[in-house]
């Protein structure tokens, strides 16, 4: 996510300063300050402060005369875009000013004052991010992964847990570990994510990500009653809309509306068994990028056990997209797809596509284990806004339901 959008969310700056200073004093054990500023309020400068400079909108923090090479891990996500490919021209232009250093500090929109000044600056690059802040140091090929404050240790616990216990995945390595528990150093790899690489490259690398993820649902996969797993995603989106903060009664009561409709319409198959696997759970094209010679697969912060085939919905349905997502869920129910997806559905283990009660079953699964991703990203005290992700899910699901009430009240 974006620094635009998780300053609409969250106070952004403030957990910035605590995150990055908690960071440096580790790190360095120096003491250090940092300070966040809206450009056209920033104090002078002494000479012991170092200023960085913030550009929103490419989410990147960089301090003037910057390496230009250290924009190399965010140019392929913003010079192109595969949505509305005509903007792509305005994007690489725009992209080019955002990083010249003639250009860059006048479009940047916010300064952070660092003392005593970090070395080899011109190297680094800093990163914002939905649960954590990335620091790039190019000259030892290095990215430091710290949690940002306020945020929930798990995330950074579930990617140490897949880096340790599947060690054949294509995660960057480990280096180092924080002496405070919030940060570790893992090897830096940059590339360009599938849905912006051509046609039929694409597909290699999707195909490549794609069996990696085969491999840890078969070696992680069990039966479970359907509804003993139903009800534990009810218990769990039960409780995150109780608990955020911001909801009102009548926002509350909307989505257990949602939530009652799901849950009866899986009683249909209530003596059924499913499988179940650890998961990645965010399996969509912008944590798979192709360095050139092999693709990896990043952020696994949400993984964790699910239905078998959650990773596959979020990749076909392109589900963290919200615009079109109706049509997307729509091609899945009534079966429509094209050769690639349809081979994608048929080699997925233990889908079981070809039965007709899984066509049904596993996308209604889906849709419960989709508010309780939203959900849950959302429940958190520091929060000041719900995301656009969670409201675009409450709007998609309701128009489902609406529009398909014999899908949901029929076996």
């Amino acid at each position: 996510m974006k620094i635009s959008l998780l300053i609409e969310r969250e106070p952004f700056d403030k957990i910035f300063e605590e995150t990055f200073t908690s960071f440096l004093n580790d790190f360095t054990n120096c003491p250090h300050k940092v300070k966040w500023y809206h450009k056209k309020n920033k104090n002078q400068s002494k000479e012991s402060v170092q200023s960085w400079y913030c550009n929103p909108l490419i989410n990147s923090i960089f301090v003037k005369g910057a390496n230009p090479a250290v924009f190399n891990s965010i140019s392929g996500e913003y010079s192109y875009n595969p949505l509305r490919p005509w903007r792509s021209l305005i994007q690489k232009l725009y992209l080019s000013l955002s990083q010249h250093k003639i250009t860059a500090q006048l479009m940047a929109k916010y300064v952070i004052e660092v003392s005593p000044p970090i070395e080899d600056s011109k190297n680094k690059l800093i990163i914002g991010g939905n649960t954590k802040i990335r620091l790039i140091v190019l000259s030892n090929k290095k990215v430091y992964v710290i949690l940002k404050n306020g945020f929930d240790k798990k995330y950074l616990e579930k990617e140490l847990y897949v880096k340790k216990n599947f060690k054949y995945l294509p995660t960057p390595k480990i280096h180092t570990y924080g002496n405070n528990g919030l940060w570790y150093s893992e090897e830096y790899v940059s590339g360009i994510s599938p849905d912006r690489i051509d046609k039929q490259k694409r597909q290699a690398v999707l195909f490549d990500a794609v069996g990696h993820i085969h491999r840890m649902l078969h070696e992680t996969k069990k039966k479970e009653p359907l509804n003993e797993y139903v009800k534990l995603l009810e218990k769990r989106i039960s409780k995150n809309i109780d608990m955020i903060p911001y909801f009102d009664s009548r926002t509350k009561n909307n989505f257990m509306d949602l939530l009652i409709i799901l849950i009866n319409a899986t009683k249909f198959f209530s003596d059924t068994n499913i499988y179940v696997a650890y998961c990645h759970g965010d399996f969509q094209p912008g944590n798979i990028i192709y360095d050139g010679k092999k693709t990896w697969i990043l952020d696994w912060e949400h993984s964790r056990i699910r239905q078998i085939g959650y990773d596959l919905f979020v990749l076909m349905l392109n589900s963290r997209v919200p615009n079109g997502f109706y049509n997307r869920f729509m091609t899945l129910i009534n079966d429509r797809f094209d050769k690639n997806q349809t081979e994608l559905l048929n080699k997925w283990p233990e889908l079981k596509w070809e039965v007709k009660n899984n066509k049904k079953l596993y996308p209604i699964l889906f849709l419960l284990e989709e508010l309780d991703f939203h959900l849950k990203e959302n429940n958190n005290n520091i929060f000041f806004d719900v995301s656009a992700g969670l409201t675009a899910i409450y709007n998609n699901i309701k128009k489902i339901i609406d529009n398909n009430k014999t899908f949901f009240n029929e076996k």
